[in-house]
């Protein structure tokens, strides 16, 4: 287990992250399937921080082919994701029907079946649990937060990009294994981070460093 101030460090040394991208091959798709746009195939998430931490996610996900049930799961994470316990909570998932989800703990799986076949589904949940402060008495105000807490199995290998738009957020990293890493690129009102879904570049857990008021 990595202490919460060893991580924050690391965080604070490596303030000139670059986006990490691979230049690979594109996830294979049929132009014949109906209702798929090709340039939309991937998952999108936006994520929003409270004043206290609290984060409120909202993931759009787009299929090459219609599913029918999604794999989720809040798993145990590694190195400096150790310390995390998240909880998942408020989830609702809409394609276009709707469904409402039991709150997921630090490590539940759960598979949602959707009331018909969808290319496009949409998770909208709360999260607790996701933030972890220094407990350094020079900087109380620094804290560590894992913006990606729930995972959907079927979109593992999809591109992806994660949006945190907050001024709170310092810089953001990603987990490969156990080692933290540079994945973000600052834009105008937070920080994004993308993968192109290929090997080699599958998202993997995005950690930000942020800036709370003291409670």
């Amino acid at each position: 287990m990595v202490p919460i101030l060893a991580t924050l460090t690391v965080l604070l040394v490596l303030g000139g992250w670059q986006v990490y991208q691979v230049a690979t091959e594109e996830t294979p798709v049929s132009a014949s399937d109906p209702g798929t746009d090709v340039n939309a195939v991937g998952t999108e998430m936006e994520v929003s921080i409270g004043d206290a931490g609290r984060m409120h996610f909202v993931e759009t996900v787009t299929f090459p082919t219609a599913r029918s049930q999604l794999d989720l799961s809040v798993p145990r994470r590694m190195g400096a994701g150790a310390d995390f316990r998240p909880v998942v909570s408020s989830l609702v998932v809409r394609e276009p029907g709707s469904a409402e989800v039991k709150p997921l703990e630090l490590g539940d799986r759960t598979t949602v079946h959707l009331t018909r076949s969808a290319v496009t589904v949409v998770l909208e949940y709360d999260a607790s649990g996701v933030v972890n402060r220094s407990g350094d008495a020079s900087t109380p105000d620094r804290a560590l937060a894992l913006v990606t807490p729930l995972v959907v199995e079927q979109a593992r290998r999809l591109p992806a990009v994660v949006r945190v738009s907050s001024v709170k957020v310092l810089n953001v990293g990603c987990l490969r294994g156990s080692t933290l890493v540079g994945c973000g690129t600052q834009t105008a009102d937070g920080w994004a981070v993308e993968s192109s879904g290929s090997e080699g570049d599958v998202l993997s857990d995005v950690l930000a460093q942020l800036n709370l008021a003291v409670p």
